[in-house]
């Protein structure tokens, strides 16, 4: 299993690059990126996450979770009842300077905070969240990435892609660029069941990997 030291040498391996010329943080720095990089790109189980915020009186705002990323679903406590998202501007020309008051029934979400109307009058029940998390980053040579052992390397390719460009050898730069991309469509199958192939052409402004609407998986307590 690929841990993050691996991961660093091997990235070393490929480019040649020393420590002298390169620090073993700069590359770390590099490798969390892939990390970050990799967890847009498809709404992974691995990252699926849940919550519940309980309702207080009168109160219109709520704190996220601290890892939230992107949300999946809202459900009012103990109903199958979602909220419905609506835009700022109908948040706020609607609900936000007069809110109505009962069960919430909409949501916005506004920076950290998740606002809800109609803003609840007691203190009971609350709100599930199923949600896609942020990525754990490594923060020690021991650690591995949280998904699967055979996709680790995947993130060397994406510093090798980083490190060729930086030495502007952009045709290196390319081949690792497109190893990588075809790393996470691989581990999109993998994880995901199926991914719709669609032609590829370097440089036309569009992203090769396709995100779930494509795929045909949705979160995995809802149909």
């Amino acid at each position: 299993m690929p841990n993050r030291g691996a991961i660093r040498a091997w990235v070393r391996a490929e480019t040649l690059v020393e420590a002298t010329m390169m620090s073993d943080a700069d590359i770390n720095a590099i490798i969390d990126q892939g990390t970050r990089d990799i967890s847009t790109r498809f709404e992974w189980p691995f990252l699926a996450a849940t919550s519940t915020i309980a309702f207080v009186a009168n109160q219109q705002a709520y704190n996220l979770p601290a890892d939230f990323d992107r949300l999946a679903v809202a459900l009012v406590d103990n109903t199958s009842t979602r909220l419905q998202e609506v835009s700022p501007e109908s948040y706020w020309s609607s609900y936000g300077d007069v809110p109505a008051t009962g069960t919430p029934s909409y949501f916005l979400i506004w920076g950290s905070q998740l606002w809800v109307s109609p803003v609840p009058t007691a203190a009971t029940g609350g709100l599930v969240i199923y949600y896609w998390r942020m990525p754990t980053l490594m923060t020690d040579d021991s650690h591995s990435p949280e998904f699967a052992s055979q996709f680790h390397l995947i993130l060397a390719d994406f510093a090798c892609q980083h490190l060729w460009h930086r030495e502007e050898d952009f045709s290196k730069a390319r081949a690792y660029g497109e190893r990588f991309l075809e790393g996470v469509e691989r581990m999109a199958r993998y994880y995901l069941g199926r991914a719709q192939e669609s032609p590829f052409v370097m440089g036309d402004g569009l992203d090769r990997i396709r995100r779930t609407g494509n795929l045909g998986w949705r979160f995995p307590f809802f149909p």
